[in-house]
């Protein structure tokens, strides 16, 4: 009876003890070999199953060793999540400020009731990040406004006394300046347009001020209106951040900048231990940071109107295509608007060439144009298409 090969499948005599082929031991593999081909099994089918076992425990190997590694595979390319996080850690820093006891928060205002002596100053936890070698410092507005003091904790421990270059409450951002001995790696601030649902993300700061505590996360949603501000446009992450993380970077796994942790919306019943978290997109807060860098301040743009959603029944009455733009509901007397001869019940469908989709488009629209400059706005006056160029006014 003719035997084969169990390891490749070949023909060797029954006298062999190696095959010719491969070299494999014939002894124990003969008669399995046999029993293969005595059933009708053919050399290839033989060789198929063989290549497929063998295939799927390199896949296993693979998947397995990639895991162990850290690694992300984001848009065809592929870095180490581990080797990531040592390079950015040192950039991310802890942020105590120290605020003044209001009466409310049963304070110094409130001993005369009281023998015990209370404390004059809480202390709010936050974290930040680095985007200067001159030690320029992002954080959240809230986690240092009305401080009486500030103090930035360096990875290494180091820590320093920050003082305030600017401030935005309309966006909850602020930009700190600490100087340091040593040089701080800054971080970069990539495009936040370019994130897709499902990118995976890693969120960086200093709960209860633990410095360099990581967490990977999901994108979840974009876009997210949680009224809080008037330019909401939140990314939202599938991962609960402690507080003390707001102000700290969400990096894409190239390590870039694309949010800064800001707004936890939680069951106020288990508040900060479940609950949704939010991260300003870093296009937005890029263009902020830089005109607090330069200024100090953020100058907007003002249209001077009040608006509001259009209905399915107004576009269809206005022979609209589709429920979208900004109604005008009040136009300020001697405003821009008003100047350039916008109306209430005009509906804004264009401004600066951009479409304006949904309602709360154009606030932020407005907001990120320049005062002074001269705007073409396109907008259907119950039925009928106007264009009109409006001189930017700016706002208080």
């Amino acid at each position: 009876m003719a035997e084969f090969c169990s390891n490749c499948g070949s023909r060797v005599e029954a006298n062999d003890s190696f095959c010719d082929e491969c070299g494999a031991g014939l002894h124990a593999g003969a008669p399995a070999a046999s029993a293969a081909r005595s059933s009708g099994q053919s050399r290839f089918q033989f060789l198929a199953s063989n290549t497929a076992v063998w295939a799927g425990l390199a896949a296993v190997v693979l998947l397995s060793a990639i895991a162990a590694a850290g690694y992300f595979v984001f848009l065809g390319g592929r870095q180490s999540l581990p080797d990531m996080v040592e390079r950015i850690s040192a950039s991310v820093v802890s942020i105590d400020a120290d605020k003044p006891v209001k009466a409310q928060d049963g304070g110094a205002q409130d001993q005369s009731q009281s023998d015990v002596k209370l404390p004059a100053t809480k202390r709010v936890k936050g974290s930040g990040f680095a985007i200067a070698e001159d030690g320029l410092i992002v954080t959240c507005d809230h986690v240092i406004s009305d401080a009486a003091s500030i103090t930035v904790t360096l990875s290494d421990g180091t820590r320093l006394d920050a003082k305030t270059v600017g401030r935005d409450p309309r966006t909850d951002l602020a930009l700190l300046k600490i100087n340091a001995k040593q040089r701080i790696e800054p971080l970069r601030f990539g495009d936040s347009e370019k994130l897709r649902i499902g990118d995976p993300v890693v969120a960086i700061g200093s709960p209860f001020g633990l410095g360099g505590s990581v967490a990977s996360a999901m994108v979840a949603g974009r876009d997210r209106n949680i009224g809080v501000g008037p330019y909401d446009q939140f990314i939202q992450i599938d991962t609960t951040l402690h507080p003390h993380n707001f102000g700290g970077p969400l990096l894409n796994v190239n390590g870039e900048i694309i949010g800064v942790n800001a707004a936890l919306v939680a069951d106020k019943d288990r508040q900060n231990e479940t609950g949704i978290s939010f991260s300003i997109p870093s296009n937005l807060a890029a263009a902020i940071i830089d005109q607090l860098r330069q200024h100090g301040r953020v100058r907007r743009g003002w249209l001077g109107v009040q608006i509001q959603s259009v209905t399915d029944q107004q576009a269809k009455d206005w022979g609209m295509s589709k429920a979208q733009g900004a109604l005008v509901a009040t136009v300020t007397d001697s405003g821009p608007a008003a100047r350039a001869g916008v109306e209430v019940g005009d509906v804004i469908s264009k401004f600066a060439g951009k479409t304006v989709f949904k309602m709360r488009d154009l606030p932020r629209m407005v907001a990120q144009t320049s005062p002074g400059t001269t705007v073409d706005v396109e907008l259907n006056r119950r039925g009928e298409s106007r264009s009109l160029r409006i001189i930017m006014g700016e706002l208080d």
